[in-house]
C-alpha cells in the first residue's frame, strides 16, 4: 500500500466496504478502468448494496457515453479549470489563482487524476518549500528575496486537495483516496503570527507615501484581510452608522462591518478631499498605458489593487531592510495591539476580525502580554519582588 492512502478492507459486500472509524458504509467499484468512492448515505447493508449497484449502473452508462463522444478520464488541467470555473473566480483570496497555476506546472496539465500519487505529492510540497518571493529592493537597487512561508507552503496543498476533492465529488472523475494529514499536519503547524513592531513601522512608514500609509493605517485601526478593504466604494460607507459593508473571505454576500472614531475621521478625510468619485483607496498612476484591458493614464486617479498595494509595500519593506512582513501582518498587528490592551476582551477581538471560531483567536492572538513581563523585571529591579520573596520563604517550616 502507497504511504499516504487509507487501508481499506473489500470483503465487506458487493460493491460496498467499512471502514475502521466508523460504521457507514461506502462504496467502491471500478468502471472501465476508472475507480470510485464515496458514502453510501445509510447503515443499512443491504440499502447500501443496492446503491452501490445503481450508481454503478449509471457509472457505466456514462462511461459509455463517453467512451461514444470520444472522451477520457479528466485531466488535473481539465480539473483545474473547472474548479477555478465553479468556485475559485467568487474567492477573493489573493494569489490563489498564481497557487493554481503554479500547481498544474508542477503536476502536469496532462496528467491523469486517477495517476495522482501519493509521491507527486510529496514532491509538490518540497519544490514549493524551496520557491522564494520578491521582498522588494535595497538602498542600491538590488531584488531582494525571501523563502516562502511553511503557512504559504501549507496553502498551495490545500488548493491541491480541495481541486482533487471537488472533480471527484462534483465532476464524478476518479481520484485515488489520500489520507492528507501525511502532508498537511495541524500539529505541525507553528501556532503564531508575525507582528509589526513599532521600530519597524516607524522605518517603513517614512518609506511609503501618503496614498500607502492611508491604506496601511486603516488597516491597523480596521484590522481585516488587506484585500477585503481595498474594493471598499463610498456607497457601501456609512459614517453616521459608523459602518463599512465589505465582501468576506470566501463569501459573495456582502457584510456590516463596525468601525470606530479612528477609521470614521479617516474616512472622513478622504471623502473631502474627493480623489475618486467611487473608490474610497485610490493611487496615482505613474505612467500611461493598458493594464488588464483598462487605459491608465499618467497622473490620473485609480483605485487601489492588491498588486499595486503589494508591489509597493515591498519596495519600502526592502528599503527599511525588513523582508519578512506582506501586507498580511498589518491585520495581525492591529489586532494583536487590540488584544494586548485589553486581553479579558478576546470575544470581542474574534468578532472584530470575523474568525467563524473563537478558537480561532485564541490559537493565534491569545499570547502573553510583554507588559506583563516587563513589570515583573521592573519589580525585581526595584527590589520589591525580592522583598516580598524573602517574607513568604521566612514562613516555611525548615526540614
Amino acid at each position: 500500500m502507497a504511504r499516504g492512502e487509507r487501508d481499506h478492507n473489500p470483503l465487506h459486500g458487493k460493491n460496498i466496504e467499512r471502514r475502521r472509524d466508523t460504521d457507514d458504509w461506502f462504496y467502491r467499484f471500478n468502471v472501465a478502468g476508472q475507480p470510485y468512492y464515496g458514502p453510501c448515505k445509510t447503515l443499512d447493508k443491504r440499502k447500501a448494496e443496492k446503491y452501490a449497484a445503481d450508481l454503478k449502473a449509471a457509472k457505466k452508462v456514462d462511461a459509455r457515453r463517453d467512451l461514444d463522444a470520444g472522451l477520457g478520464p479528466m485531466r488535473f488541467g481539465t480539473a483545474c479549470d473547472a474548479w477555478w470555473a465553479d468556485v475559485g473566480s467568487s474567492n477573493i483570496e489573493s494569489g490563489l489563482k498564481f497557487r493554481l497555476d503554479w500547481l498544474c506546472n508542477a503536476i502536469g496539465a496532462t496528467k491523469l487524476l486517477k495517476d495522482i500519487t501519493p509521491d507527486d505529492i510529496t514532491r509538490v510540497k518540497k519544490e514549493r518549500a524551496k520557491c522564494v518571493r520578491a521582498a522588494g529592493k535595497d538602498a542600491k537597487g538590488n531584488q531582494m528575496y525571501r523563502a516562502l512561508t511553511p503557512g504559504a507552503v501549507k496553502a498551495t496543498l490545500v488548493t491541491l486537495r480541495t481541486v482533487i476533492n471537488y472533480a471527484g465529488k462534483a465532476k464524478g472523475a476518479a481520484i485515488r483516496m489520500f489520507d492528507w494529514t501525511t502532508w498537511i499536519r495541524k500539529d505541525d503547524e507553528e501556532h503564531d503570527i508575525r507582528v509589526m513592531t513599532e521600530t519597524e513601522q516607524a522605518l517603513i512608514w517614512a518609506e511609503l507615501d501618503d496614498d500607502m500609509r492611508e491604506v496601511a493605517e486603516f488597516n491597523l485601526e480596521a484590522p481585516k484581510r488587506i484585500n477585503e478593504i481595498l474594493p471598499l466604494v463610498w456607497p457601501r460607507v456609512d459614517l453616521p452608522g459608523e459602518t463599512i459593508r465589505i465582501s468576506l473571505k470566501g463569501k459573495k454576500k456582502l457584510f456590516d462591518d463596525p468601525i470606530g472614531p479612528a477609521e470614521v475621521a479617516r474616512l472622513q478625510r478622504l471623502k473631502a478631499r474627493k480623489l475618486h468619485p467611487m473608490a474610497v483607496f485610490t493611487y496615482l498612476s505613474e505612467r500611461t498605458r493598458k493594464y488588464n484591458g483598462v487605459k491608465h493614464v499618467k497622473g490620473e486617479r485609480r483605485p487601489m489593487t492588491y498588486d499595486h498595494f503589494y508591489t509597493k509595500w515591498t519596495e519600502a519593506c526592502g528599503r527599511a531592510g525588513v523582508t519578512d512582513l506582506n501586507p498580511h501582518c498589518l491585520r495581525h498587528t492591529g489586532a494583536t495591539r487590540y488584544y494586548w490592551a485589553h486581553p479579558d476582551k478576546i470575544a470581542v477581538v474574534s468578532k472584530m476580525l470575523n474568525h467563524a471560531d473563537i478558537s480561532t483567536t485564541v490559537r493565534y492572538y491569545a499570547k502573553h502580554n510583554p507588559d506583563l513581563v516587563r513589570d515583573l523585571k521592573r519589580d525585581y529591579a526595584k527590589g520589591t519582588l525580592k522583598k516580598a520573596t524573602a517574607k513568604v520563604t521566612a514562613r516555611l517550616p525548615r526540614r
